[in-house]
């Protein structure tokens, strides 16, 4: 009940209020729940005349029968009163203002009021649920910006590559990849598993080496890069490398390098071989027409002790250029060669008939040519009287 002797107001004034509670439906946590009453003037200027009054309260629990008790409170200059409802199976809080005891200078709305108060549930509480695990972010790789090209039976070839750790915690990272077929081996260095803290990085390296017959051709390494972490989800992310087969003989152009550690390449080695080879038959070759031409002339020795210097070299040795003289096969008509008899008698003047082919002609040096019907050039000084067969090498 609020006391006609806590207020008071001007004659002529009259001042509208409301009654009201914080809630009117109090659910308990415990034996004790607390509850705010409001007593609001409708026109502020009217608030401060409910400073410092009083109400009386009762507490009941209609369902017990029972009452629970009662008490006074005391509106602040804001027009609120704090009232403590102690009944641990809940109840309800009466609180009426008589409003013919203030003179009638006050007009209340929501007079009178009820609060009611529910027990504590006797439901447990639900447990809280756990947290999902955060996931954990992929590593991230980057490798070398050059082309990674294996040369077949060469040294091995290295591509290097970071692996960088996104993540606040240290996690350890696999490094899976199938291993190539076709004549290539490769792994992984330091080795298929690195342990990362939060933000460090780590250089890796693939080595690879193409085996002999090793299949040419470019080819994709896939890589599997699986990440996990105490108390956080696992991630993975794929990477591919490029990567190029060359067979041992095959030529590279200047204009695309390779890397290499070392060493000739294979077709370097392959080219010197076939020159070697050839040497070699053009040096077998030559030896053979050399014993042939001098087994068909030995039966004449004085004309094979005169020529025999000459053999020695692929031309005469008189100190002159016969570069200089060397007798033109295309504009020269060719006649029978003399043999064996006729030899003899064209080395001995005795048959001058050679004179007359047109083949036959005396250089700027006085040197004699001719060439006889197997195309094969002769020549004479002009101090000589034998001739010897020109041998171009």
């Amino acid at each position: 009940m609020l006391g006609s002797s806590s207020a008071s107001a001007p004659a002529h004034a009259h001042v509208d209020a409301t009654l009201s509670a914080d809630s009117t439906d109090v659910q308990m946590t415990g034996d004790s729940a607390d509850v705010t009453i409001r007593l609001l003037a409708a026109d502020s200027v009217y608030q401060p005349l409910f400073s410092g009054m009083e109400f009386d309260w009762s507490a009941r629990n209609e369902s017990e029968q029972t009452s629970i008790g009662s008490g006074t409170a005391t509106f602040n200059s804001d027009g609120l009163a704090i009232v403590t409802f102690d009944h641990a199976t809940g109840g309800q809080l009466d609180i009426s203002i008589d409003e013919v005891n203030l003179s009638g200078w006050l007009t209340l709305s929501g007079n009178p009021l009820t609060v009611e108060f529910r027990p504590p549930s006797s439901d447990p509480e639900p447990e809280p649920e756990p947290e999902p695990d955060p996931e954990l972010l992929p590593v991230n790789m980057t490798c070398e910006d050059t082309d990674w090209r294996i040369i077949e039976n060469e040294s091995s070839m290295t591509m290097e590559c970071e692996l960088l750790n996104l993540n606040p915690v240290r996690i350890s990272v696999g490094i899976d990849f199938a291993p190539p077929t076709e004549g290539v081996d490769m792994f992984v260095m330091p080795g298929n598993s690195v342990s990362l803290a939060a933000n460090e990085s780590k250089t890796i390296s693939f080595v690879a080496k193409a085996l002999v017959n090793a299949t040419p051709g470019p080819r994709t390494l896939v890589i599997t890069l699986p990440v996990n972490a105490g108390g956080w989800i696992s991630n993975s992310s794929i990477v591919e490398l490029d990567y190029l087969v060359i067979a041992a003989a095959t030529p590279i152009p200047p204009d695309q390098p390779t890397q290499q550690t070392g060493g000739i390449a294979g077709w370097m080695w392959g080219a010197i071989a076939g020159a070697v080879v050839l040497m070699a038959a053009l040096f077998l070759l030559t030896t053979r027409r050399r014993g042939a031409v001098e087994e068909e002339e030995q039966d004449d020795s004085d004309w094979l002790s005169t020529v025999e210097g000459e053999f020695e070299s692929s031309a005469p040795d008189r100190g002159a250029d016969l570069g200089l003289t060397r007798p033109l096969d295309d504009i020269m008509p060719t006649r029978a060669r003399p043999r064996d008899g006729q030899l003899e008698e064209v080395e001995r003047g005795e048959d001058e008939e050679y004179m007359d082919d047109e083949s036959y002609h005396v250089d700027a040096d006085g040197v004699e040519w001719w060439k006889d019907e197997e195309d094969v050039w002769w020549y004479r000084y002009p101090d000589e009287d034998d001739w010897a067969e020109y041998h171009d090498e």
